[in-house]
C-alpha cells in the first residue's frame, strides 16, 4: 500500500494523481481542476518548520579586572540576545589577536569584548570576526538592568527592533557603525534560542559625538514604550579595517582618554594648591620681615621742652553730686510741656494749621495773620521776608538756586507761602512745568520721574524715565522711575501728604505680606504665604483686612524677584545736533517706500514753514513691525546761513498736546531726543538705584560693567521687558550678520583685486626687465659707436683683464664650470621628476590629430566589416546545423 503523501494545507493524504499513456511510453499527469484547487485550505508554515539561514553568533565576555557592574552588563547583554555565547575572562596580558581564535574555537563571527583597565575604565570592542572592521568604544554612563529597577521587562529571548538615528546616515564612520550594530544586535530569523515575539526595542542616538543605548519595553495596551534597561553610552575611539587591529580607518578627534582627563584635574588641583602655598609663603615672608629699627637721634633731647607742672589743687569741701541722665531727659521734658503751653515763639513745632497771634520759627503750613515785622521769631522770618508761614510780599527775588533754572515771584516767604514760579526761557535743567502753586517752598508742582529725555530744557516733560534712544537696538532704559506729575500742596517741603500715603502704603504691604488679619484664624497664614507669592511675581492683590482696601501688588515693587540689569550706549549725539528719533507702528519696507510722504507730512506738523527743512538721519526696524525714523530740522535764516533746530526746542514742540495727536495719526507711538547725557546727570543716575532695584545688586552691575565710558546700566523689570531686549538684541545679531556677509564679500572682492593686481605686477616686472635688457643694448653700442676709433685706455684695459680672468676660471673643469654643469644637471632632474608627478599634458599637432583621426576611422570600418562577416558566417551555421538535425529525423524515420 503505498504511502500517503503529506501535504503542506494540511495532515490528510491527497488523492492519487490520473496518468494516461501517450504513444512513445510516457506519463504524463493530469493537473488539478480549479475544483479541486479551490476546496484546498492554506495555513501559514510553523516557525519550527522555518530554515535558520542567518548563522549569526556573537561571542560576549570580557578580560580580568571587570567590576560588578561589567559583569552585571554582560549578563543582561546575553539574555536579550539569545544568539550570544560566552566564554571565560581572558588575561589582560594576551594581546587582541587571541580573540579571533577565540571566536573560531566557538564558531563566532561577531564578538563583543569587554577591555577594563585600571579597574576603572571599561572599553567596548565591537566586531566582525576575523576579516574586520572593528570598532573600539570607551563605555560611560554605564546603568545595568537591576540598577535602573525599572517596571516591565521583556520575554527572553524575544527578538528586538532597533531604532536608529537619522544622523547615521549622514556621515560615513557613523553609516558603518550601523551595520556592524545591525549584524551584532539583530537576532538571526528562525533562531533555535529565539522566541517568535518582538516586545523591545534597542535605540541608537548620537548626541554630543556620543553613541547613546536605551532599551525600550513595547506595551501593546496604550501603544507606548518603557524604559527597562540596560542604558550606557559609546564613546568611539577608533575604528579598524581589520578584527582587534589593523590600519586605522576613522579616529574621533574629540576623544580624550580618561587618564588625559585625570591628568588634567590633578594639574588644576595642584595649581590651586601652589597658589595657595605661595600666598602662604608671601604672607610668612611679609610677617618674617624685620623691621628696620629706628636710629635714635642724640640731638633729640635739646629740643625737648619740659611742661609745665601744675599746681594740685586740694578740696577742703566734698564736691557736690552729679545729677543721673534721667533726672536730666526729665527736667528737659519739663521744660519743653511748658514752653509749649506758653505759647514761646522761639522755636515752635507744634502750629500745624493753628491760627496764633504770634509767628512761630517752623510754622508747618500754616498761614498766619501776624504780619513779618512783628515776628519775635529767630532765625529764617526776619528782615527782608516775612516769618515762614506768613503770606510773602510781592517782591521780585533772584533763583534760589531750589528752582532748578527757574524764575520766581515773590520773596522767599518760608516753609508754607504762596509763590508763583516760572520757568526762565532756555534753562538747562528744568524739572517741573511752569505752574502757580500754593504751599510751602517746596510745595510746588514736582516732577516726580527724572526726565532727562522729557525735562531737559523747556516744555512739560512728565518725567518718563530716562528716556529713549540711549540703548543700542531700542528705544530707552526701560522707563524706570515713571511717575506721572501731580500738584503738592501744604506742608515742610509740600510732601507731607506724599509721605503719610507711602507710609501708609508701606504698612499695609508689610501687613499683607507678614501679618493679614483677613479671616483671624490659621488660613491667615496661608494668604500671608499666597500674597508674598504674588510681591515676588509682582502681580495680583494682596488682601490682609476687611476694612481696607487690598494692596496692588505691580512689577515695581521691591519684593519682586523678576528683575535685572542690563547694558545700553550711551547716546553721543549733542543737542545742537538736533536728533530726534520718532517711532512709527509700521514696517521697515513701508517707511522707506513712503519717506518723502513721511517727510512732507512731518513739515506740514512743523506748520509748513518755508525755512524750516525736514530730513531724515537714519532708518531702522524695531520689534513687532515697528520703525524707528531719526530726523532733525534745519532753519534757513533770510541771509542764506542755516543752522540745525535744537533736539530739546523741538521735542517740546512735537509733545505739545496738537502736535502729539497729529503725529499719532501719522502712526508716531513715541518721540524721544538723541541727545547724551551730561557728567552731572550720568553721575546722579548711577549713584541713585531705579525704584525696586535693591543698591546692592546696583553697585555690582556699575562694577561689573564691561565699558562704563559707553555703556550705561539699564534695569529690566519683568518678562516683557526681557522680551524686548531678546527681540532687539535678536534683531542686532541679524544686522551684524548681514554686516559681517557683507565684509566677506568686499573680502572676496578685494582677494580677487589682490590676485589680478599681483599678476600685472609681475607681467610689468617682466616688462620692466625686458625694456632694461633693451636699453643696456643700446646703451652698448651707442658706447661702441661713441668710442670708435679711439685707442684703447688704462681702464678698460683692466676690465678686459679681469673679464679674461673671470672667463679663464669659469671654463676650467675642475672650478666653476664644472659645478655649474652639475648644478643644471640636477635642476633638469628635479624639472624632470616634477614634470613626471604632475599630470601629463600633451600638445598634439593638428595634421597629426587630423591623421589619427583618419586611422581610427579606416580601423573602425574595418570592425565593422569584421563584425558583419562574422554574423553571416553564424547565420550559415545555424542553417547547416538545421538541415543536419532534420535529415536525422528523416532516417529515423524510415528506419521505424
Amino acid at each position: 500500500m503505498a504511502a500517503a503523501k503529506r501535504k503542506r494545507g494540511g495532515t490528510e493524504a491527497g488523492p492519487k494523481k490520473k496518468v494516461k499513456f501517450v504513444e512513445n511510453g510516457q506519463k504524463e499527469t493530469n493537473a488539478p481542476t480549479e475544483q479541486e484547487t479551490s476546496k484546498e485550505i492554506t495555513v501559514p508554515p510553523p516557525v519550527s518548520l522555518g530554515k535558520w539561514k542567518n548563522k549569526e553568533r556573537v561571542l560576549i565576555f570580557s578580560s580580568r579586572g571587570i567590576n560588578f557592574r561589567t559583569r552585571h552588563l554582560m549578563q543582561d547583554l546575553r539574555t536579550m540576545m539569545p544568539h550570544s555565547k560566552a566564554d571565560t575572562k581572558m588575561d589582560r596580558k594576551d594581546k587582541l589577536f587571541v580573540v579571533n581564535e577565540v571566536c573560531e574555537i566557538k564558531n563566532c563571527n561577531k564578538c563583543i569584548f569587554f577591555e577594563a583597565k585600571k579597574k576603572k575604565d571599561l572599553y567596548m570592542w565591537i566586531s566582525n570576526v576575523p576579516h574586520g572592521p572593528s570598532a573600539k568604544f570607551l563605555v560611560q554612563n554605564l546603568h545595568t538592568l537591576a540598577e535602573l529597577k525599572m517596571t516591565g521587562n521583556c520575554l527572553k529571548g524575544s527578538r528586538p527592533l532597533l531604532s536608529f538615528d537619522p544622523k547615521f546616515d549622514t556621515e560615513p564612520h557613523y553609516a558603518l557603525l550601523k551595520e556592524l550594530f545591525v549584524q551584532t544586535f539583530s537576532t538571526p530569523q528562525y533562531h533555535p534560542r529565539s522566541q517568535p515575539f518582538v516586545d523591545h526595542v534597542f535605540t541608537f542616538t548620537i548626541a554630543d559625538n556620543r553613541v547613546w543605548l536605551r532599551n525600550y519595553q513595547i506595551i501593546e495596551e496604550d501603544a507606548s514604550l518603557v524604559e527597562i534597561g540596560p542604558r550606557f553610552v559609546l564613546n568611539l575611539i577608533k575604528i579598524f579595517q581589520g578584527s582587534f587591529g589593523g590600519p586605522t580607518l576613522y579616529e574621533n578627534p574629540l576623544f580624550q582618554s580618561p587618564n588625559a582627563y585625570r591628568r588634567m584635574v590633578r594639574l588644576n588641583m595642584a595649581a590651586k594648591q601652589k597658589e595657595r602655598q605661595a600666598v602662604k609663603q608671601l604672607l610668612q615672608e611679609k610677617r618674617s620681615e624685620t623691621k628696620e629699627p629706628v636710629i635714635r637721634d642724640v640731638t633729640d633731647d635739646v629740643f625737648v621742652t619740659q611742661t609745665e607742672e601744675k599746681t594740685q589743687r586740694v578740696e577742703l569741701e566734698a564736691p557736690e553730686p552729679r545729677p543721673s541722665k534721667k533726672k536730666k531727659k526729665l527736667t528737659e521734658l519739663k521744660k519743653k510741656k511748658l514752653m509749649k503751653r506758653k505759647g514761646s515763639s522761639s522755636f515752635s513745632f507744634g502750629s500745624f494749621g493753628a491760627k496764633t497771634t504770634a509767628s512761630t520759627a517752623f510754622g508747618f503750613g500754616t498761614i498766619t495773620t501776624t504780619a513779618a515785622a512783628a515776628a519775635t521769631s529767630s532765625g529764617f522770618g526776619s528782615l527782608s521776608a516775612p516769618a515762614f508761614g506768613a503770606p510773602a510780599t510781592a517782591t521780585t527775588a533772584a533763583s534760589t538756586g531750589f528752582g532748578f533754572g527757574a524764575s520766581t515771584t515773590g520773596a522767599f516767604g518760608g516753609f508754607g507761602t504762596t509763590t508763583t514760579s516760572a520757568a526762565a526761557p532756555g534753562s538747562s535743567f528744568s524739572f517741573s512745568n511752569p505752574t502757580n502753586t500754593g504751599g510751602g517752598l517746596f510745595g510746588n508742582t514736582q516732577n516726580k520721574g527724572f526726565g532727562f529725555a522729557s525735562g531737559l530744557g523747556t516744555g512739560t516733560g512728565t518725567g518718563t524715565g530716562f528716556g529713549s534712544g540711549l540703548g543700542g537696538g531700542g528705544l530707552g532704559f526701560g522707563g524706570f522711575n515713571l511717575q506721572s506729575t501731580q500738584p503738592q500742596q501744604g506742608g515742610l517741603f509740600g510732601q507731607q501728604a506724599q509721605v503719610s500715603v507711602q507710609s501708609n502704603q508701606l504698612i499695609n504691604t508689610a501687613s499683607a505680606l507678614s501679618a493679614p488679619t483677613l479671616l483671624n484664624d490659621e488660613r491667615d497664614a496661608i494668604l500671608a504665604k499666597w500674597n508674598q507669592l504674588q510681591a515676588f511675581w509682582g502681580t495680583g492683590k494682596g488682601y490682609f483686612n476687611n476694612n481696607i482696601p487690598p494692596v496692588d501688588f505691580t512689577q515695581e515693587n521691591p519684593f519682586c524677584r523678576f528683575k535685572a540689569v542690563g547694558y545700553s550706549c550711551i547716546p553721543s549725539s549733542k543737542d545742537e545736533d538736533g536728533l530726534l528719533a520718532l517711532a512709527l507702528n509700521k514696517k521697515e519696507v513701508d517707511v522707506r517706500s513712503q519717506q518723502q510722504q513721511l517727510v512732507e507730512s512731518l513739515h506740514k506738523v512743523l506748520g509748513g514753514n518755508p525755512t524750516l527743512t525736514v530730513n531724515v538721519e537714519g532708518v531702522k526696524a524695531l520689534p513687532d513691525d515697528q520703525t524707528e525714523v531719526i530726523i532733525y530740522v534745519v532753519e534757513r535764516s533770510p541771509n542764506g546761513t542755516s543752522k540745525r533746530v535744537p533736539a530739546s526746542t523741538l521735542f517740546s514742540y512735537v509733545e505739545q498736546a496738537n502736535i502729539k495727536s497729529q503725529l499719532q495719526q501719522l502712526g508716531v507711538l513715541m518721540s524721544v531726543t538723541r541727545t547724551a547725557l551730561s557728567p552731572a546727570q550720568l553721575k546722579q543716575l548711577l549713584q541713585n538705584p531705579p525704584a525696586g532695584v535693591d543698591p546692592i545688586i546696583w553697585e555690582q552691575a556699575k562694577v561689573d560693567n564691561p565699558d562704563p565710558e559707553k555703556l550705561i546700566p539699564v534695569p529690566m523689570v519683568g518678562f516683557k521687558e526681557l522680551l524686548r531686549r531678546l527681540k532687539i538684541q535678536e534683531q542686532m545679531t541679524k544686522q551684524h550678520q548681514t554686516r559681517v556677509d557683507i565684509i566677506a564679500t568686499d573680502i572676496t572682492e578685494l582677494q580677487k583685486n589682490q590676485a589680478t593686481t599681483g599678476a600685472k605686477i609681475a607681467q610689468y616686472k617682466r616688462k620692466l626687465m625686458d625694456l632694461s635688457h633693451r636699453v643696456l643694448q643700446v646703451l652698448i653700442k651707442q658706447e661702441i659707436q661713441r668710442k670708435s676709433g679711439y685707442a684703447i685706455q688704462v681702464d678698460e684695459e683692466h676690465l678686459r683683464v679681469q673679464l679674461d680672468t673671470i672667463q679663464s676660471e669659469l671654463n676650467a673643469p675642475t672650478q666653476f664650470k664644472g659645478r655649474l654643469n652639475e648644478l643644471m644637471s640636477q635642476i633638469r632632474m628635479q624639472n624632470h621628476y616634477g614634470s613626471v608627478r604632475a599630470e601629463e599634458r600633451y600638445n598634439v599637432d593638428t595634421d597629426l590629430l587630423r591623421e589619427i583621426k583618419q586611422h581610427l576611422k579606416q580601423q573602425q570600418e574595418g570592425l565593422s566589416h569584421l563584425i558583419s562577416v562574422i554574423k553571416d558566417d553564424m547565420e550559415d551555421i545555424k542553417i547547416i546545423e538545421h538541415g543536419l538535425h532534420d535529415g536525422v529525423h528523416v532516417r529515423a524515420g524510415k528506419l521505424s
